[in-house]
């Protein structure tokens, strides 16, 4: 379909498609509300034309933001990494 083509073409280009996802859902209201003038001069014009990419990540349960209390552990088998563990959620993240 005509998406389809029009997303290969911007991956073929190395661009990014259209701003979405959590920089237009949650960082840039939080920036315009709550941010100074210069984090909005640095980081709304990379969210609203789509070069800068963000993900909202938390940690696994019972290690908090600390990473060195992850328990995740990634093993390699071969010519890939095996991850073996537990994340709550990564959203956006590439």
């Amino acid at each position: 379909d005509d998406a389809d083509v029009v997303k290969d073409e911007l991956k073929a280009a190395g661009a990014y498609g259209p701003p979405h996802g959590i920089a237009t859902m949650m960082v840039a209201p939080m920036i315009l509300e709550l941010g100074t003038d210069d984090q909005k001069q640095r980081w709304l014009r990379g969210i609203v034309n789509g070069t800068d990419v963000w993900c909202q990540l938390f940690s696994e349960p019972g290690a908090g933001s600390d990473l060195a209390g992850a328990g995740t552990m990634a093993v390699r088998d071969g010519d890939q990494w095996v991850v073996n563990g537990q994340k709550v959620w990564t959203s956006g993240g590439h």
